[in-house]
């Protein structure tokens, strides 16, 4: 009769703790029959055993030297369980504060995490919706043809449009780049949003991860130092930095379609008495009731902004000198035409204003106020409350 096996060695991959039986009930039982068979055959041997209320483990039996030594070496290894691992990873995507997807080599979404469920139902959508499982996403992003090509910002691109940041998760899907991203406004009825959008490829198995950042709180506070450059804190209007911007982009149509681009520049009559007799308070009042009265004469195309002091500028794309002078015209009748009534105060105002014709391949704010200054100081010491052309 062949003798017992000895157990000479134990190898395992649970840190720290003595295998004999150790945490898993039955195991030394298991390790000696599995040894016994690899001392006489003198093969290896590798079985896996289930754990009544453990983990599933393998079972490695490897002969050591000759058989005569009956010495076997073994290893026991915990066999994951992918569901675990699932549920695991499920755990850690919902755990992260932003919207994530996955999507398969087609492009449909195969997991979306908590994130992303509450606020598609934060959307309106139900719980079955939320998930989106199943959702081409490729084919979510198609533009509407009843829609104007939107444009967003690209980290890579400048804008782009819809269709191609379409093509761009087309181009992930397909293996053709690694990541993008994408930042786009997402605005309901009543809220303005925008997110970061992320996109990476995953080799292996080849799929994608989506991921929206919402990026809200910082686009709001660019685009309010935004308005603080280009808009006047008073009045709300452009001041001159963006009357500069306003002027490039109407000289460039104005040289591109080859039709007249004309400016007026407008100076309200006596102010400095006004700020003298009411008070600073009337003064910044009135230049603000001013801006509102011509704002509502001018066409929704029409560039208003205030240069500084008293003084305002108008880009009246499309018109000619003469017509600009019309069109001056209206503004002066509308501000002149009924009393201002300002904290206690009844003003009857006017303005003077001085018509330039724009050359849109050398015009620029300082050669308007160059150009204009002259003939408005005519007027204002002529008649004042007038239009005249430079």
């Amino acid at each position: 009769m062949a003798p017992a096996p000895q157990l000479a060695s134990v190898l395992t991959v649970v840190p720290g703790r003595e295998l004999g039986d150790g945490p898993y009930p039955g195991l030394a039982a298991s390790l000696v029959a599995l040894a016994r068979e690899v001392t006489t055959s003198g093969i290896p041997q590798e079985v896996e055993r289930a754990i009544d209320g453990g983990p599933r483990l393998r079972l490695i039996a490897t002969p050591i030297g000759p058989l005569s030594l009956a010495e076997t070496a073994l290893c026991v290894v915990e066999v994951p369980n992918p569901r675990d691992d699932r549920d695991r990873l499920n755990r850690i995507v919902d755990g992260i504060p932003h919207q994530l997807a996955l999507l398969d080599s087609s492009g449909k979404i195969v997991t979306t995490n908590r994130t992303w469920r509450e606020t598609a139902m934060g959307h309106g959508a139900t719980t079955e919706q939320a998930g989106a499982i199943g959702l081409n996403y490729l084919e979510a992003c198609e533009p509407d043809p009843a829609q104007p090509p939107a444009r967003v910002a690209t980290a890579d691109h400048g804008d782009a449009s819809i269709e191609e940041i379409r093509a761009g998760l087309a181009q992930l899907v397909a293996g053709e780049r690694d990541s993008l991203e994408v930042e786009y406004p997402c605005h309901s009825h009543d809220e303005e949003r925008w997110y970061l959008m992320h996109a990476a490829r995953i080799a292996s198995p080849p799929e994608v991860v989506v991921t929206h950042f919402d990026i809200t709180r910082r686009k709001r506070a660019e685009l309010r130092l935004r308005e603080l450059a280009d808009h006047d804190p008073l009045t709300g209007l452009l001041n001159r930095r963006g009357l500069a911007v306003a002027l490039e982009r109407e000289a460039q149509r104005a040289r591109r379609q080859g039709h007249a681009c004309a400016a007026v520049l407008m100076d309200c009559d006596d102010f400095k008495t006004v700020n003298a007799i009411h008070g600073h308070a009337v003064g910044d009042a009135l230049l603000t009731a001013i801006a509102t009265r011509t704002a509502r004469a001018l066409r929704p195309y029409d560039v208003l902004g205030r240069v500084g002091g008293d003084e305002f500028i108008l880009l009246l794309p499309e018109l000619s000198a003469p017509q600009a002078a019309k069109a001056a015209e209206r503004v002066r009748r509308t501000v002149a035409g009924t009393p201002f009534e300002l904290k206690g105060a009844r003003l009857n105002h006017s303005v003077s204003m001085a018509v330039v014709a724009l050359d849109p391949r050398a015009s620029s704010i300082e050669a308007i106020l160059r150009d204009a200054h002259g003939a408005l100081l005519r007027a204002k010491t002529t008649t004042k409350n007038c239009v005249v052309t430079a």
